[in-house]
């Protein structure tokens, strides 16, 4: 979505997008310090190299897409919108419907 269209929208469409990112980063949080802990405890800190940075924000970034897939998908449920439509607006950024744009 380009900046022109997003500054076009509605505040309450406006707020879905920002809702899905801060909700997937809240989300994927527990789920990555979990899986922070695991990590670290299979190795020291004297075997701590690139490989393990590069585990670290795999994890971690895995954790908040899932997050974030998992808002969307209950933003679906309340809005009773269909999946694909949910992937057209909040992934594809694409096929918004007119009432969403301001007059």
């Amino acid at each position: 979505m380009s900046l022109e269209n997003y500054q076009k929208l509605k505040f309450r469409y406006k707020a879905y997008f920002v809702f899905i990112c801060w909700g997937g980063i809240v989300v994927g949080l527990y789920p990555a310090l979990q899986y922070v802990q695991w990590l670290e405890s299979l190795f020291p800190i004297s075997e701590r190299n690139g490989w393990f940075d590069f585990l670290y924000l795999t994890g971690f970034f895995t954790c908040v897409g899932v997050g974030w897939l998992v808002i969307t998908w209950i933003i679906c449920k309340f809005k009773g919108w269909q999946w694909n439509q949910a992937i057209d607006y909040f992934i594809k950024y694409k096929n918004y419907p007119e009432h969403w744009f301001k007059d």
